[in-house]
Protein backbone atom coordinates (compact mmCIF):
# COMPACT_ATOMS: atom_id res chain seq x y z
CA UNK A 1 0.00 0.00 0.00
CA UNK A 2 1.11 3.23 -1.07
CA UNK A 3 2.62 5.63 1.96
CA UNK A 4 -0.03 8.53 2.34
CA UNK A 5 0.17 11.65 4.24
CA UNK A 6 -2.86 14.11 5.21
CA UNK A 7 -1.24 17.59 6.36
CA UNK A 8 -3.82 19.88 8.09
CA UNK A 9 -2.15 23.33 7.86
CA UNK A 10 -3.09 26.59 10.06
CA UNK A 11 -1.63 28.83 7.62
CA UNK A 12 -0.26 27.95 4.51
CA UNK A 13 2.05 30.06 2.37
CA UNK A 14 3.14 28.40 -1.31
CA UNK A 15 5.73 30.78 -2.45
CA UNK A 16 3.76 32.21 -5.13
CA UNK A 17 0.57 34.12 -4.14
CA UNK A 18 1.78 37.21 -1.24
CA UNK A 19 -1.67 35.89 1.17
CA UNK A 20 -1.33 33.57 3.55
CA UNK A 21 -3.95 30.70 2.78
CA UNK A 22 -6.19 29.19 5.47
CA UNK A 23 -7.25 25.88 6.58
CA UNK A 24 -5.73 24.28 3.42
CA UNK A 25 -4.44 20.27 3.30
CA UNK A 26 -1.82 18.67 1.63
CA UNK A 27 -1.94 14.99 0.28
CA UNK A 28 1.24 13.44 0.25
CA UNK A 29 1.53 10.07 -1.81
CA UNK A 30 5.18 8.74 -1.55
CA UNK A 31 7.61 11.32 -2.02
CA UNK A 32 5.12 13.68 -3.63
CA UNK A 33 2.82 16.22 -2.95
CA UNK A 34 -0.72 14.77 -4.73
CA UNK A 35 -3.02 17.56 -3.99
CA UNK A 36 -2.98 20.99 -2.24
CA UNK A 37 -6.33 22.90 -1.72
CA UNK A 38 -9.11 24.16 1.18
CA UNK A 39 -10.90 20.59 0.28
CA UNK A 40 -8.84 17.98 -0.14
CA UNK A 41 -10.52 14.96 1.16
CA UNK A 42 -8.67 12.57 3.45
CA UNK A 43 -7.63 9.00 2.13
CA UNK A 44 -8.82 6.65 5.02
CA UNK A 45 -5.20 5.24 5.12
CA UNK A 46 -3.57 8.14 5.22
CA UNK A 47 -1.34 9.04 8.46
CA UNK A 48 -2.84 12.63 9.60
CA UNK A 49 -0.41 15.43 10.63
CA UNK A 50 -2.15 18.22 12.20
CA UNK A 51 -0.12 21.45 12.28
CA UNK A 52 -3.13 23.47 12.75
CA UNK A 53 -1.41 25.86 15.00
CA UNK A 54 1.38 26.24 12.77
CA UNK A 55 2.08 27.75 9.60
CA UNK A 56 3.66 25.76 6.53
CA UNK A 57 5.45 26.58 3.52
CA UNK A 58 7.63 25.18 0.45
CA UNK A 59 11.30 23.82 1.58
CA UNK A 60 13.52 26.91 1.39
CA UNK A 61 16.88 26.80 -1.17
CA UNK A 62 20.32 28.11 -0.20
CA UNK A 63 21.98 28.46 -3.24
CA UNK A 64 25.46 29.07 -1.77
CA UNK A 65 26.98 26.76 1.01
CA UNK A 66 30.57 26.19 2.37
CA UNK A 67 29.21 23.19 4.56
CA UNK A 68 32.83 21.58 5.24
CA UNK A 69 33.76 22.97 8.51
CA UNK A 70 32.45 23.53 12.12
CA UNK A 71 32.92 27.03 13.29
CA UNK A 72 33.75 30.01 10.50
CA UNK A 73 35.32 31.84 13.61
CA UNK A 74 37.96 28.85 12.71
CA UNK A 75 37.69 28.15 9.24
CA UNK A 76 40.99 29.32 8.81
CA UNK A 77 43.24 27.62 11.09
CA UNK A 78 40.19 24.32 10.07
CA UNK A 79 41.73 24.13 6.45
CA UNK A 80 44.95 22.40 8.00
CA UNK A 81 44.33 20.98 11.19
CA UNK A 82 41.53 18.90 10.76
CA UNK A 83 40.92 15.52 9.75
CA UNK A 84 39.50 14.70 6.25
CA UNK A 85 36.93 12.69 8.24
CA UNK A 86 36.03 14.98 10.49
CA UNK A 87 35.13 17.34 7.89
CA UNK A 88 33.26 14.85 6.02
CA UNK A 89 31.38 14.88 9.32
CA UNK A 90 30.62 18.35 10.03
CA UNK A 91 29.27 18.42 5.83
CA UNK A 92 26.88 15.60 7.35
CA UNK A 93 25.86 18.23 10.16
CA UNK A 94 25.63 20.82 8.59
CA UNK A 95 23.19 19.09 5.72
CA UNK A 96 21.19 18.05 9.15
CA UNK A 97 20.89 21.75 11.01
CA UNK A 98 19.98 23.44 7.25
CA UNK A 99 16.98 20.80 7.13
CA UNK A 100 15.96 21.18 10.51
CA UNK A 101 15.80 25.00 9.58
CA UNK A 102 13.27 24.37 6.67
CA UNK A 103 16.11 24.22 4.02
CA UNK A 104 15.34 21.14 2.10
CA UNK A 105 17.85 21.70 -0.80
CA UNK A 106 21.50 23.22 -0.52
CA UNK A 107 24.49 23.88 -3.25
CA UNK A 108 27.97 23.04 -2.00
CA UNK A 109 30.19 25.58 -3.87
CA UNK A 110 32.70 23.49 -3.02
CA UNK A 111 35.30 22.89 -0.27
CA UNK A 112 37.35 25.69 1.81
CA UNK A 113 38.35 22.69 3.99
CA UNK A 114 38.13 19.95 2.35
CA UNK A 115 40.04 18.72 -0.53
CA UNK A 116 38.22 15.85 -0.93
CA UNK A 117 35.25 14.45 -2.53
CA UNK A 118 33.61 13.92 1.03
CA UNK A 119 30.19 15.81 0.40
CA UNK A 120 29.49 13.50 -2.77
CA UNK A 121 29.37 10.69 -0.04
CA UNK A 122 26.93 12.64 2.19
CA UNK A 123 24.62 13.37 -0.43
CA UNK A 124 24.48 9.44 -1.63
CA UNK A 125 23.94 8.88 1.60
CA UNK A 126 21.31 11.04 2.26
CA UNK A 127 19.92 10.02 -0.84
CA UNK A 128 19.62 6.32 0.12
CA UNK A 129 17.78 7.13 3.35
CA UNK A 130 20.66 6.29 5.91
CA UNK A 131 21.07 9.90 7.42
CA UNK A 132 17.78 12.57 7.21
CA UNK A 133 19.34 15.70 5.61
CA UNK A 134 18.74 18.57 3.17
CA UNK A 135 19.17 17.41 -0.47
CA UNK A 136 22.66 18.11 -1.84
CA UNK A 137 23.64 19.70 -5.05
CA UNK A 138 27.34 20.31 -5.08
CA UNK A 139 30.47 21.01 -6.55
CA UNK A 140 33.36 19.28 -4.59
CA UNK A 141 36.28 21.53 -4.51
CA UNK A 142 36.93 24.41 -6.48
CA UNK A 143 39.14 25.22 -9.00
CA UNK A 144 41.88 27.58 -9.10
CA UNK A 145 44.95 28.80 -9.74
CA UNK A 146 47.94 29.50 -6.98
CA UNK A 147 47.26 33.07 -5.49
CA UNK A 148 43.67 33.01 -6.32
CA UNK A 149 40.72 33.12 -4.14
CA UNK A 150 41.09 29.36 -3.69
CA UNK A 151 44.63 29.10 -2.64
CA UNK A 152 44.16 28.98 1.46
CA UNK A 153 47.72 29.06 1.32
CA UNK A 154 47.62 32.12 1.08
CA UNK A 155 47.78 32.79 4.63
CA UNK A 156 51.34 31.78 4.61
CA UNK A 157 52.53 34.78 2.02
CA UNK A 158 55.40 35.61 4.68
CA UNK A 159 56.90 32.30 4.68
CA UNK A 160 57.23 31.02 1.45
CA UNK A 161 58.24 27.61 2.26
CA UNK A 162 55.32 26.86 4.23
CA UNK A 163 52.87 28.14 1.53
CA UNK A 164 54.34 25.88 -0.51
CA UNK A 165 53.85 22.80 1.35
CA UNK A 166 50.26 24.24 1.88
CA UNK A 167 49.88 24.88 -1.86
CA UNK A 168 50.48 21.14 -2.81
CA UNK A 169 47.53 20.25 -0.46
CA UNK A 170 44.93 21.15 -2.55
CA UNK A 171 44.98 19.15 -5.55
CA UNK A 172 42.23 21.26 -7.80
CA UNK A 173 45.09 23.88 -7.60
CA UNK A 174 47.47 24.67 -10.74
CA UNK A 175 48.01 26.45 -13.71
CA UNK A 176 47.64 25.67 -17.74
CA UNK A 177 44.41 24.58 -19.60
CA UNK A 178 45.84 20.84 -19.46
CA UNK A 179 45.62 21.33 -15.86
CA UNK A 180 42.06 22.67 -16.01
CA UNK A 181 40.84 20.27 -18.37
CA UNK A 182 41.74 17.15 -16.08
CA UNK A 183 40.36 18.95 -13.05
CA UNK A 184 36.73 19.52 -14.73
CA UNK A 185 37.06 15.22 -15.82
CA UNK A 186 38.31 14.66 -12.00
CA UNK A 187 34.99 16.59 -10.70
CA UNK A 188 32.90 14.97 -13.02
CA UNK A 189 34.72 10.85 -12.80
CA UNK A 190 34.02 11.19 -8.55
CA UNK A 191 30.05 12.97 -8.81
CA UNK A 192 30.02 16.78 -8.41
CA UNK A 193 27.04 17.98 -9.67
CA UNK A 194 28.43 21.52 -11.64
CA UNK A 195 31.87 22.86 -11.92
CA UNK A 196 33.19 25.68 -9.42
CA UNK A 197 36.09 28.19 -11.04
CA UNK A 198 37.84 30.76 -9.16
CA UNK A 199 37.72 33.70 -12.11
CA UNK A 200 39.03 36.28 -10.35
CA UNK A 201 39.53 37.62 -6.73
CA UNK A 202 37.93 37.96 -3.53
CA UNK A 203 37.90 39.20 -0.09
CA UNK A 204 38.48 36.17 1.95
CA UNK A 205 41.71 35.78 0.76
CA UNK A 206 43.99 38.34 1.71
CA UNK A 207 46.44 39.42 -1.00
CA UNK A 208 43.73 39.31 -3.94
CA UNK A 209 40.45 41.17 -4.72
CA UNK A 210 37.02 40.71 -7.34
CA UNK A 211 38.48 42.89 -9.87
CA UNK A 212 41.77 40.61 -10.61
CA UNK A 213 41.36 38.23 -13.43
CA UNK A 214 43.01 34.97 -12.13
CA UNK A 215 42.13 32.66 -14.90
CA UNK A 216 44.00 33.38 -18.56
CA UNK A 217 41.40 33.13 -21.73
CA UNK A 218 43.12 30.04 -23.00
CA UNK A 219 42.63 28.45 -19.32
CA UNK A 220 38.92 29.46 -19.08
CA UNK A 221 37.69 28.76 -22.93
CA UNK A 222 39.73 25.36 -22.05
CA UNK A 223 37.29 24.80 -19.43
CA UNK A 224 33.84 25.97 -20.93
CA UNK A 225 35.06 23.86 -23.97
CA UNK A 226 34.88 20.43 -21.88
CA UNK A 227 30.91 20.57 -22.31
CA UNK A 228 29.26 19.74 -25.71
CA UNK A 229 26.44 21.88 -26.65
CA UNK A 230 24.33 19.21 -25.90
CA UNK A 231 25.60 19.03 -22.55
CA UNK A 232 24.64 22.85 -21.81
CA UNK A 233 21.43 23.79 -20.82
CA UNK A 234 20.85 27.67 -20.48
CA UNK A 235 17.59 29.35 -20.89
CA UNK A 236 18.15 32.97 -22.59
CA UNK A 237 15.31 35.16 -23.39
CA UNK A 238 17.40 36.43 -26.16
CA UNK A 239 20.82 36.23 -27.96
CA UNK A 240 21.66 40.53 -26.57
CA UNK A 241 21.76 38.62 -23.04
CA UNK A 242 23.99 35.44 -24.11
CA UNK A 243 26.34 38.18 -25.63
CA UNK A 244 26.39 41.08 -22.63
CA UNK A 245 27.74 37.86 -20.58
CA UNK A 246 30.20 36.71 -23.24
CA UNK A 247 31.51 40.44 -23.26
CA UNK A 248 31.75 40.41 -19.43
CA UNK A 249 33.90 37.50 -18.94
CA UNK A 250 35.78 38.33 -22.24
CA UNK A 251 35.08 34.77 -24.05
CA UNK A 252 33.74 34.22 -27.57
CA UNK A 253 30.07 33.38 -27.20
CA UNK A 254 29.86 29.68 -29.05
CA UNK A 255 27.37 28.10 -30.74
CA UNK A 256 25.09 26.49 -28.01
CA UNK A 257 22.15 24.67 -28.40
CA UNK A 258 19.29 26.62 -26.64
CA UNK A 259 16.15 24.53 -24.88
CA UNK A 260 13.77 25.62 -23.77
CA UNK A 261 12.05 24.31 -20.36
CA UNK A 262 9.34 21.49 -21.89
CA UNK A 263 12.16 19.86 -23.39
CA UNK A 264 14.11 19.58 -19.93
CA UNK A 265 13.98 16.28 -17.91
CA UNK A 266 11.94 16.40 -15.32
CA UNK A 267 14.52 16.75 -12.32
CA UNK A 268 16.65 18.28 -13.93
CA UNK A 269 18.01 21.79 -13.54
CA UNK A 270 18.84 24.85 -14.75
CA UNK A 271 20.15 28.72 -14.73
CA UNK A 272 16.67 31.06 -16.32
CA UNK A 273 18.65 34.32 -17.07
CA UNK A 274 16.40 37.29 -18.31
CA UNK A 275 17.66 40.57 -19.51
CA UNK A 276 15.79 43.99 -19.03
CA UNK A 277 17.60 47.32 -20.50
CA UNK A 278 15.80 50.39 -19.72
CA UNK A 279 16.90 53.86 -20.75
CA UNK A 280 18.08 56.13 -18.03
CA UNK A 281 15.43 58.80 -17.66
CA UNK A 282 18.06 61.05 -15.72
CA UNK A 283 21.33 60.58 -17.32
CA UNK A 284 22.66 61.66 -13.69
CA UNK A 285 26.69 62.15 -13.88
CA UNK A 286 28.72 59.97 -11.80
CA UNK A 287 32.27 61.40 -10.26
CA UNK A 288 34.84 58.98 -8.80
CA UNK A 289 37.04 60.43 -5.81
CA UNK A 290 40.21 61.10 -9.06
CA UNK A 291 37.35 63.43 -10.71
CA UNK A 292 36.79 61.42 -13.30
CA UNK A 293 33.14 61.68 -14.56
CA UNK A 294 31.30 59.25 -16.76
CA UNK A 295 27.05 59.69 -17.64
CA UNK A 296 24.60 56.83 -17.11
CA UNK A 297 23.23 55.44 -20.39
CA UNK A 298 21.22 52.64 -19.62
CA UNK A 299 19.97 50.47 -16.74
CA UNK A 300 21.12 46.59 -17.91
CA UNK A 301 19.48 44.37 -15.56
CA UNK A 302 20.28 40.85 -15.76
CA UNK A 303 18.03 38.72 -13.57
CA UNK A 304 19.50 34.83 -12.64
CA UNK A 305 16.77 31.83 -11.39
CA UNK A 306 17.96 28.43 -10.37
CA UNK A 307 14.98 26.27 -11.90
CA UNK A 308 14.27 22.69 -11.80
CA UNK A 309 11.80 21.28 -14.11
CA UNK A 310 9.00 19.17 -11.71
CA UNK A 311 6.17 18.02 -13.83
Amino acid sequence: MEDMKYIICGKLYDGIEPEFKENWKILVKGDTIAEIGPNVEKPESAEVIDLSDATVMPGLIDAHMHMDYWDWHTIRQEVYDTSEYAKCLSILHTSQKSLSRGFTTIRHMGGITSNSFAVVDVKRAIEKGYFPGARIVCASRFICAAGSHGDLSQGFSKNPEMGEIAQGLRKSLGSGKDFFVNAVREEIKYGSDFIKIMATGGFFTPNDNPSQKQLNDEEAKAIIDMYSTEDILRCFTDRATEQVLHDFVGIEPRNFAYKPIRKMRVGQDAIAVKLHITPSETQPEVEASDGVTAKKIQNIYVYCQYITRTS
